[in-house]
């Protein structure tokens, strides 16, 4: 018995849908997979940047972690070498002080205070010292300036390592102490502890 035309167009009808509908499912299959992979990317790339956001934090604080070190470090070491100095003038200040009533340490103070007279221009003045001092400076001055009626020696217990000479108008004043001679030392004295303390921290 042959098919009536109506069953065969129901029949084409069907295959047309299925073959409609199964592209239509590989379309939207298709389309799941792209928005997929896709998304993977877009996760990825969100992954990356975070990774290298992270990175680029912890590379600052890093960064900012060894700007602090060294800055303290060189904090440290500069109160070290201070408090080296400091203890280096102490110890001479003192050495200067005990010795101030020796021989040689009188004649040291008289050589100063002779040179410092070349300094002193004519006119009344006067030179401070400390007491154990002031006859030595007496000697120099009646010695090397006897011309000079106007030049006195005032005893001044502060000035214990060589003796201040000005004029009486205090326009001119020479400070002719071995204290004076060792602050213009500092810096001298500050390269050579830093010297050492390099040496004693390698």
């Amino acid at each position: 018995m042959a098919e009536s035309p109506g069953a065969a167009l129901l029949e084409q009808l069907r295959r047309d849908a299925r073959a409609a509908s199964e592209q239509s499912t590989a379309a939207v299959r298709a389309e799941a997979l792209r928005l997929r992979n896709a998304s993977d990317e877009r996760l990825a790339q969100l992954r990356t940047a975070e990774l290298a956001a992270r990175a680029r934090a912890h590379a600052a604080a890093l960064d900012r972690a060894r700007s602090d070190a060294r800055t303290r470090t060189a904090r440290e070491w500069l109160a070290a070498r201070a408090d080296a100095l400091d203890r280096v003038f102490v110890a001479a200040h003192e050495t200067l002080a005990a010795r101030s009533g020796e021989p040689r340490f009188l004649a040291a103070v008289a050589g100063i205070a002779h040179d410092a007279l070349a300094y002193l221009p004519p006119g009344d003045a006067s030179a401070r010292c400390a007491a154990p001092l002031a006859q030595a400076v007496r000697t120099v001055f009646e010695s090397q300036a006897s011309d000079r009626p106007g030049l006195r020696v005032i005893e001044d217990d502060a000035i214990t390592t060589g003796v201040v000479l000005e004029t009486a108008d205090r326009s001119l004043v020479i400070d002719a102490t071995f204290a004076r001679r060792l602050s213009r030392e500092r810096a001298r004295l500050a390269i050579e502890v830093a010297r050492q303390l390099e040496s004693a921290g390698s």
